[in-house]
């Protein structure tokens, strides 16, 4: 059995040797060749090839009925679709871009699918990564912007921002309406026209901020309720906070509407104000300009006043001047001066009327006018009791604006300031006296001052809290307790003049109780000039001592008053100015201020006689020149405005706030303000001053008090003869402003809607996708008849 098992096994594996060979045999076997013949190789590449072109064919045409569907569908759809005008561009070309980048894709595809050369396989890849590069740069650049690129609906809601002019100019009056009333007029229109859930934001011309409204109803209520102010903001402040507030707003139509009579007097500063390129800077924003003024302006204006004087001594002269001008006629006009008489227990309000002082013509001018020109105006030489006189300047006759027709004015007649003199024995002081009380005037009691001399060791014993001011004509050295008791009189309040001369020394006046008050040290030794050749040269003449000749600057005989010696000021000292100067260049008179009070010093004396031989050579001729007018002027109107200063003004312009010095000795400490148009109200004076902070209304402010009986104050409050100034705009004006594309200007209703059409309605996309339709369509047909025409037919099925 084991034998024959192995036989059986070696035949098995004998027999499986055997199909070795032949599986080699089967496996070398050379394979025939298979050859394809020629025309039938070509016709199998043609077929591939028309198979490709057809399928490119499809997708094409396929791709064009897609877009037709959806063009279509958006026609539909979005038929009231706008766009912003600035961006209607930038869309255009998205929707070009976007079709070729869609085209560039698609053959990509197919060239990938048909696996086409790595040529034209590059140049496609190529061209659709730049479509859609300049899609994504374009895109991001169009909405970089905010809402001014995004799409939106014609009838969506507005951001509008109304700046009314309220000025006093917008009350001139042509048919019997004021420029206000056709603003109001007109913006009420404008608020009924714009969409629903509009923002609407209404300024006026005060400084504060604009009222944001919360519906088009509220709006309309702030626009009837707005009012003429006296003090308006400048213009170009206005609508540069309106640009602000338009570009803050949430909403994609963003539009600012000024109302304004175009006058050159609301367009101050303007030029200068760079609202150009803040309106290139805020593109998106919309900017008309509502005309309602008057072509050609009928006005007869009086400009500001000028008094002589705030505050007189009782009969002295009051002069008032002013200019009386007109624009779009000519003829003669009366000038009125009106002045009540003085009444300290008026005002009262008896049953709702304000009882008034009674008011006398006190005199009147007859003026002839052309058209564009002005005149001036100056009334007789007006004496007045004493007391507080409310008085106005008028022009008789009609015209278009009222406002500037009328001025007033408040003046106080008083008690002649009492001034102490004194000198020590010897010094002359008649040149002094004689300048400021001439005698004339103290005959006739129309002197400023109330002079009484002393001499100056007497000084001790005046109480100089009595006196408006105290002179030292050419003194001596003063005692340390007559510096002390000077220096408490000034730091009170109290005024000092010193003229110094030959009886002053270094030593002395460079003492420290002296220093306290003088302008500086002096030098050792006088500044000597013995030829005629030392003069007094002002520098300006904007001091009050020396404005009055400011007229005829040029014409003062200042070489006529020769100055041979004076005292020379080694530096000045803290708050300290000089008024006027010698043609060295050193100081002659300079002004100090000293706690409450203030200082003059004169570094040459006002004392000395004209010369004599055997006597002392004078150190100048300034008072006793031959022509010595001005010296004249500047004495007065350097005492004048010594006794005056630290006293507040009576006539303001409106806006301004209105201080009044109030002494405790002789004012009482409360009063009743009656203001012009409002009801009586109580207020109180602090620190020695009654002060109304804030003056609106124009008119006569009058308050009434009591002390030791009752007692009439006030003041008075105009506009800037400016800010009625009914002079147009020049053609090119608002161009240069504002720049030529970046506003649109209006005058009526219907001007607002032709421009509203061109500027507000933004283009719609519906003729652009109309037109695309139109050509895809025409591209679709046209694609088709060639591509299923009977010749390409034969060609695919070949």
């Amino acid at each position: 059995m084991g034998a024959a098992a192995i036989h059986y096994s070696l035949l098995t594996l004998g027999a499986l040797f055997v199909a070795v060979p032949i599986l080699l045999h089967l496996t070398m076997r050379r394979k025939p060749k298979q050859i394809v013949f020629p025309a039938l190789r070509f016709v199998k590449q043609r077929r591939q090839t028309n198979q490709t072109q057809l399928r490119v064919r499809h997708w094409l045409l396929l791709l064009l009925r897609c877009l037709a569907i959806l063009l279509f569908v958006l026609l539909l759809a979005l038929a009231n679709l706008t766009v912003p005008a600035a961006f209607l561009g930038n869309w255009l070309l998205l929707g070009v871009l976007s079709f070729g980048a869609i085209v560039a894709l698609v053959m990509l595809a197919a060239s990938l699918i048909d696996r086409s050369g790595r040529l034209l396989i590059g140049a496609l890849a190529g061209l659709s990564i730049l479509l859609l590069g300049s899609i994504a740069g374009v895109g991001a650049w169009t909405f970089a912007g905010g809402g001014a690129g995004r799409i939106g609906d014609k009838e969506a809601p507005v951001a509008a921002v109304l700046v009314v002019d309220t000025s006093p100019r917008m009350l001139y009056r042509r048919d019997n309406q004021t420029r206000l009333d056709k603003a109001r007029e007109i913006a009420g229109w404008l608020l009924r026209r714009l969409p629903t859930d509009s923002q609407v934001i209404v300024s006026d011309a005060r400084s504060g901020e604009p009222i944001e409204t919360v519906n088009r109803t509220a709006a309309e209520a702030e626009i009837e309720r707005l009012e003429p102010t006296a003090v308006s903001a400048p213009l170009v402040e206005k609508i540069t906070k309106a640009i602000r507030y338009a570009q803050d707003a949430p909403f994609q139509q963003r539009e600012v509407y000024l109302f304004t009579d175009l006058t050159v007097a609301g367009w101050n500063g303007a030029a200068s104000a760079g609202l150009q390129q803040q309106l290139d800077t805020a593109s998106d924003v919309l900017f008309y300009v509502i005309d309602v003024g008057v072509e050609q302006p009928l006005d007869f204006a009086l400009g500001d006043l000028n008094l002589s004087q705030q505050t007189l001594t009782k009969n002295g002269a009051l002069v008032i001047e002013t200019e009386v001008s007109v624009l779009g006629a000519s003829g003669a006009r009366t000038i009125q001066l009106h002045v009540e008489d003085p009444a300290p227990e008026l005002p009262r309000d008896v049953d709702g009327r304000r009882e008034l002082p009674p008011s006398r013509l006190r005199a009147e001018e007859l003026v002839e006018l052309v058209d564009g020109a002005s005149q001036r105006v100056r009334f007789p030489p007006l004496q007045l009791p004493e007391g507080v006189h409310f008085g106005q300047v008028r022009i008789l006759g009609d015209d278009g604006l009222a406002v500037d027709d009328q001025r007033y004015f408040t003046v106080e007649a008083r008690q002649a300031w009492p001034v102490l003199l004194a000198s020590p024995p010897g010094v002359e002081t008649r040149f002094f006296t004689e300048a400021i009380t001439p005698f004339q005037f103290r005959e006739t009691d129309r002197a400023r001052f109330d002079l009484r001399a002393i001499e100056q060791n007497n000084l001790s014993n005046e109480t100089l809290g009595e006196y408006a001011a105290v002179c030292l004509i050419d003194p001596l050295p003063l005692t340390p307790g007559q510096w002390e008791q000077l220096t408490d009189y000034v730091e009170q309040g109290g005024k000092l003049a010193i003229f110094l001369g030959r009886n002053a020394t270094a030593e002395s006046f460079n003492q420290p109780d002296a220093q306290r008050l003088l302008a500086g040290p002096l030098l050792p030794i006088p500044w000597r000039e013995p030829s005629r050749k030392l003069l007094l040269a002002p520098k300006d003449y904007q001091h009050p001592a020396l404005a009055p000749l400011r007229p005829v600057a040029t014409t003062v005989p200042w070489g006529e008053l020769p100055v041979f010696r004076h005292w020379v000021l080694v530096s000045l000292a803290p708050e300290s100015s000089a008024i006027l100067s010698f043609s060295n260049g050193k100081p002659a008179i300079v002004e100090r201020t000293v706690g409450r009070g203030r200082v003059v010093t004169m570094t040459t004396p006002i004392s000395d006689p004209l010369w004599r031989r055997g006597e002392p050579r004078p150190w100048n001729e300034i008072p006793t020149a031959e022509n010595n007018w001005p010296y004249l002027v500047v004495i007065n109107e350097l005492m004048l405005s010594l006794v005056q200063s630290g006293a507040w003004p009576l006539n303001y312009y409106a806006g301004q706030s209105a201080v009044l010095t109030n002494e405790p000795d002789r004012d009482p400490e409360t009063y009743t303000l009656f203001a012009p148009g409002e009801a009586p109200q109580a207020i109180k004076a602090y620190d020695g001053k009654v002060q109304i902070g804030y003056t609106e209304t124009l008119g006569a402010y009058r308050l009434k008090g009591s002390l030791n009986g009752p007692i009439s104050r006030g003041f008075s409050v105009n506009l800037r003869a400016a800010e009625t100034n009914l002079q147009r705009l020049p053609p090119d004006a608002l161009t240069s402003y504002l720049g030529a594309d970046r506003y649109q200007l209006a005058k009526e209703t219907g001007d607002i809607e032709r421009r509203q059409s061109l500027a507000r309605e933004d283009p719609q996309l519906y003729p652009y996708f109309l037109l695309a339709l139109a050509v895809i369509l025409a591209l679709e047909q046209l694609m088709a008849n060639r591509f299923y025409s009977s010749k390409s037919g034969t060609q695919v099925a070949a």
